[in-house]
């Protein structure tokens, strides 16, 4: 930072300190979530509806954590007293990245396996990043869920 305030470049910058204060926005809020390599890689995640009355569950396929690209997932929703939803329904599944406001323009494609398992393939997480797997619930009521990777 130094040598640049040296060499002009950061010259009208209030000595830099506007320049200082960005980074440590960025680094701050890399640390947070919005872009940390830290985070772990889960081949498996779990989110309760936004009734509570569900918990959904997304597993790769492979039992690997999701890569950037095309990934295939099971997804399973069962009751958050344990029972099995077997009357369930996924209406969608929108890959999401909520640090960036966007999904993909890809659709995944859903298939019903049973028992409250549905296999879902052509996932599109084409960056690094926080993603989450926006699971839109039809039946036996409206709900969603949003299990979330971390793609490196």
């Amino acid at each position: 930072m130094q040598a640049l305030l040296e060499k002009g470049i950061l010259r009208g910058m209030r000595g830099g300190r506007t320049w200082i204060r960005v980074a440590l926005l960025v680094q701050l809020s890399c640390a947070s979530g919005g872009g940390s390599n830290d985070a772990e890689l889960v081949a498996e995640s779990t989110a309760t509806s936004s009734s509570g009355r569900l918990q959904v569950t997304a597993r790769t396929i492979d039992g690997e954590p999701p890569a950037r690209g095309a990934n295939s997932f099971e997804i399973e929703i069962v009751r958050s007293d344990g029972g099995a939803a077997t009357q369930s329904g996924i209406e969608a599944v929108t890959p999401w990245m909520p640090a960036m406001g966007h999904g993909t323009s890809a659709r995944p494609t859903v298939a019903e396996i049973g028992e409250g398992r549905y296999r879902v393939d052509s996932v599109l997480l084409f960056m690094p990043g926080l993603w989450e797997l926006r699971v839109s619930i039809a039946e036996p009521f409206e709900d969603d869920a949003a299990p979330r990777f971390q793609i490196r």
